[in-house]
């Protein structure tokens, strides 16, 4: 099973698409809000969730079911607005900025090196890759350039998109 988790009008293709709101591309109508979900442990294989984690009234606990739905190994991929974006900032529904760090803290083993083993996060994920996709404006300009208008400006980055590989 893949689920596209928060999938509104947008489910990804090969995937179940899950959300709160009976639109079209919703499969399953469900509050992820409201733990435990119904799917059982260890039977995703994969998790495409994109645009969701900055609504989450509570990350640790959404991670951790994520965490607790998918096989060992299974991949977990999440696309968010950039904490620097207007796209993160303009939106009253979001709870939270996202940073490309927010999902280090979902590593046991970052966890346990930066001496923070002590959280109660259940969740373990492996980072594969965190990316940035840079506004149109940006894309393509040299390094050096992108490195101090990110600390100088809103707006240069627009999304984070991490790939997680679950571990067990």
């Amino acid at each position: 099973m893949k689920l596209d988790l928060g999938c509104g009008n947008k489910k990804k293709e090969g995937f179940t698409g899950v959300d709160i709101i009976p639109l079209p591309d919703v499969d399953i109508v469900m509050d992820l809000e409201k733990f435990p979900w119904r799917f059982k442990d260890n039977s995703v294989e994969e998790v495409y969730c994109s645009h969701y984690v900055e609504h989450a009234t509570d990350l640790v606990r959404f991670m951790e079911e994520v965490w607790r739905i998918c096989k060992n190994g299974a991949k977990a991929t999440f696309v968010a607005p950039h904490y620097g974006s207007t796209l993160a900032i303009q939106d009253p529904t979001h709870k939270r900025l996202i940073c490309p760090e927010t999902f280090l803290y979902f590593n046991k083993k970052w966890r346990e090196d930066y001496t923070i083993g002590y959280y109660p996060i259940k969740a373990n994920f492996e980072i594969l890759n965190i990316a940035v996709v840079y506004n149109p404006e940006w894309a393509g300009k040299p390094q050096e350039e992108l490195m101090k208008a990110q600390r100088r400006y809103l707006n240069v980055i627009d999304h984070i998109i991490a790939e997680l590989k679950t571990l067990k």
